[in-house]
């Protein structure tokens, strides 16, 4: 039988397979079911870990994504963001918590956005700052994740908006 520690790893990867997958696409909502699944994952995943601030941001990001693919409103993503502050409140351990909220703030002002762009953006902010929070927490597949899904990001930044913007200016 396999440790919770093991499963947890399995479960990141799979994570990363859906947010490898989420900005290759151009079309927001598609994005956005992406990343439903791999924040599943990534909850499950910090639940077995024991870190449950995490694993409870990963909840509320999976109703977040899953709103925000059918309703830009403002006032879901304040609702959003006071329930990320009250899980961070409520259960509260250190820098994890502070650094979890933050780039789940951001990931949330994101989803919210009418347009693909400004998603793209401040998700490569919210990765960034998950890549600390899983190297605090000891996650290796986490971080991996993070690392791969940025990389995810910055490509398709580039291809939906540096490269088409350097292509019609020739």
């Amino acid at each position: 039988m396999m440790d919770a520690f093991l499963v947890s790893q399995v479960l990141a990867g799979l994570a990363l397979i859906s947010d490898s997958i989420s900005f290759q696409c151009k079309r927001r909502e598609y994005i956005l079911a992406c990343l439903v699944v791999s924040s599943a994952l990534m909850g499950m995943h910090f639940y077995l870990l024991e870190v449950y601030t995490a694993a409870a941001i990963g909840v509320i990001s999976v109703a977040r994504f899953l709103l925000s693919i059918f309703y830009v409103r403002r006032w879901l993503m304040w609702l959003f963001l006071i329930a990320t502050l009250l899980v961070a409140f409520f259960t509260y351990n250190g820098m994890l918590t502070i650094l979890s909220a933050t780039a789940t703030s951001c990931f949330t002002i994101g989803a919210f956005q009418n347009n693909d762009k400004l998603l793209r953006l401040l998700s490569i902010c919210a990765v960034c700052i998950w890549i600390v929070h899983n190297a605090l927490a000891g996650s290796f597949m986490g971080v991996l994740l993070e690392c791969v899904f940025l990389i995810s990001c910055l490509i398709g930044y580039y291809r939906f908006y540096i490269r088409r913007h350097y292509m019609d200016q020739l």
